[in-house]
């Protein structure tokens, strides 16, 4: 078997969408639903710390054992999760009002919705996919669930129209290449875009691949 993530990659291109983000929280500002409760970090989309999660601070470098994280302000050194993997360096615990917040420091909804746009771009070009799923009930779950359905609506075709520069662009990179495989990342604030194989050529390799018997 042929893993797709192993293909060679015939070209890219990245957007940073925080600018696009920013305007979509800003035009929406009242219409979006709260932001995940949590520590942020800079440059982090995603909270490092939720609650009912445990974490440790200390030097692992040293034979003192770790702590429990009970309160952030009382701590000066790297913050662990339960894996022991660094979730906050001991720079930032040093610099807390800086590089630490209770919300997001980036955009954090329209990011999200963005992502939801430009790949909903991507798939509904790509000739072998038979349907793409309903990217406007995807955005809409970030609404407000008191908005109206005209509201929800108009706020929807505002987050079309703010994405609609990155999704022409997100066009004339696929161009008339929709029979190509397209592996799609977003990276914090950056989104990129991965040009792979023809996919009729990656089935047609996997169709004469040997077949595995398998016996008892």
């Amino acid at each position: 078997m042929i893993d797709i993530n192993d293909l060679p990659i015939q070209e890219k291109i990245q957007f940073d969408i925080e600018s696009y983000a920013a305007q979509i929280e800003f035009d929406l500002a009242g219409l979006l639903k709260e932001p995940p409760k949590g520590v942020y970090i800079s440059n982090r989309l995603e909270p490092v710390m939720m609650d009912g999660y445990t974490y440790y601070y200390g030097d692992k470098n040293t034979n003192k054992a770790l702590k429990e994280v009970k309160d952030l302000n009382e701590i000066n050194d790297a913050v662990y999760n339960s894996d022991y993997k660094t979730i906050i360096p001991k720079q930032f615990m040093l610099n807390k009002q800086r590089f630490l917040s209770n919300h997001p420091l980036l955009p954090y909804r329209g990011i999200k919705i963005m992502d939801l746009l430009i790949k909903d771009e991507i798939y509904s070009s790509l000739e072998y996919l038979s349907s793409a799923p309903n990217v406007s009930n995807k955005v809409k779950r970030h609404f407000l669930d008191t908005l109206d359905e005209d509201k929800e609506e108009q706020a929807f075709i505002d987050c079309l129209s703010i994405a609609s520069p990155v999704l022409r662009d997100v066009e004339r990179f696929i161009g008339k290449d929709t029979w190509h495989i397209y592996r799609p990342f977003l990276r914090e604030r950056v989104f990129e875009i991965e040009k792979l194989i023809d996919h009729r050529i990656y089935e047609w390799t996997l169709d004469r691949m040997p077949k595995h018997e398998f016996t008892d």
